[in-house]
């Protein structure tokens, strides 16, 4: 999973993401269901977890592989990233969440957590959890670290600030970033394609004062999925 962005709203948030994986782990529908009294909703991911979820009251959890720097990938690992996502779903709080996590033979990873109440991030790069807080009222872009070197980190943040500064924040103006091709680098793009590898869905999360809705853009078959949690 390689771009995340965060905006904030006068009454609520959006949290746009790309999936930038292989066409082969497409997912092409959504899970709604009920497990230890919060309500899900994600798209499934093959390994039986998820990249990004959906949870009552207002959450949402989203992942993007690696943490500060590449890392070697060292199969086998202990299980999954994507259950992380579904329990952090699942979790009270953030105090539970973190207190019962055991990332030990989990391979690197950076996790956002936001929900009506909590903003932070939590990276996992192998050895320690490094969690930092975060403000609601900023913009924020992540850029996964298995993908993109600093100086490419760096560039897709001046391009996501300049556009900030310029556009409308409403969703469909992120939508349009997030499949930007700006760079003129297949490798660089926010729409990116490499050898393999290639952004194969569009997931936008948008919190308002009376809804929480999921817009799934599925980029292999052009479809899209649109469902709601309620408050």
């Amino acid at each position: 999973m390689c771009t995340v962005t965060y905006i904030p709203q006068k009454e609520g948030w959006m949290l746009t993401n790309n999936r930038d994986e292989t066409p082969l782990r497409a997912s092409y529908h959504l899970i709604k269901k009920e497990t230890g009294g919060s309500r899900l909703l994600y798209p499934p991911d093959e390994k039986g977890g998820t990249w990004i979820a959906m949870s009552t009251p207002g959450r949402v959890i989203c992942l993007l592989n690696g943490a500060f720097i590449k890392h070697a990938h060292r199969p086998p690992y202990r299980f999954s990233r994507g259950i992380i996502v579904l329990t952090a779903a699942r979790a009270q709080n953030k105090v539970e969440f973190v207190e019962n996590l055991d990332l030990e033979g989990v391979e690197p990873f950076t996790l956002i957590w936001k929900d009506d109440k909590t903003f932070f991030s939590l990276v996992w790069d192998g050895k320690e959890s490094h969690i930092q807080d975060l403000n609601p009222a900023q913009n924020y872009i992540w850029s996964s670290s298995t993908l993109y070197t600093d100086e490419q980190k760096e560039r897709r943040n001046k391009y996501f600030q300049n556009f900030i500064s310029k556009e409308p924040l409403i969703p469909s103006k992120l939508r349009e970033f997030h499949l930007s091709k700006p760079f003129g680098e297949a490798f660089t793009e926010f729409q990116m394609e490499r050898p393999g590898v290639k952004t194969i869905a569009l997931t936008q999360v948008l919190r308002a004062r009376d809804s929480f809705t999921m817009e799934y853009l599925n980029l292999m078959d052009g479809s899209t999925l649109v469902s709601e949690l309620s408050s």
